[in-house]
């Protein structure tokens, strides 16, 4: 009898030492493919090739690839050549979280995604007739500008922008649109 049961497990136990030995190699596998996708997706990107360069970052991202480069890069060419400001807003999102906890990986972007998360809102005053919603947009967008600057205060994208920030808030606060 314990020759039977042996004859049950020991195909089963041999298949999922099989099927786990494989799944880190298939992770890694896609990694290395991702990566591929990463080095494409930044050399079209830094071309200002930023249509041919979203779906290779697409695919990066895909595979678990995960920087704070990566994903504001996936986020710019998802709001600039895709117009999906909503999907732009994630990856900027992402891509801020991922900077907070490398903050050296890369200040130049790490600056831009604040800049860029911030005009999203900036973007959505023009968009909207409602005072209130219009009023939202513009705090949302100096609150991510002002963390930014708190981190950063030489960022000069946010900085070449904020005292029109700061003019349109002053003017929604008199009444004036």
């Amino acid at each position: 009898m314990p020759l039977r049961i042996i004859a049950h497990i020991l195909p089963l136990t041999l298949l999922l030492m099989f099927m786990t030995s494989c799944i880190p190699a298939s992770r890694e596998e896609a990694l290395a493919k991702g990566g591929e996708s990463m080095k494409k997706g930044f050399e079209l990107y830094e071309q200002k090739e930023y249509s041919a360069a979203y779906r290779p970052l697409q695919k990066a991202y895909s595979s678990g690839i995960r920087t704070g480069t990566l994903l504001f890069r996936l986020g710019y060419c998802t709001e600039k050549e895709a117009g999906d400001r909503i999907a732009a807003k994630r990856f900027y999102e992402e891509s801020l979280e991922y900077f907070k906890s490398h903050p050296e990986e890369d200040v130049e972007t790490y600056m831009k995604a604040y800049y860029n998360f911030g005009s999203l809102y900036y973007y959505m005053v023009n968009r909207t007739t409602d005072v209130d919603k219009k009023k939202n947009f513009l705090m949302r967008a100096k609150k991510i500008w002002d963390e930014g600057l708190a981190l950063h205060p030489s960022n000069s994208y946010i900085a070449k922008h904020y005292d029109k920030l700061e003019a349109d808030i002053k003017r929604m606060d008199a009444g004036i649109e």
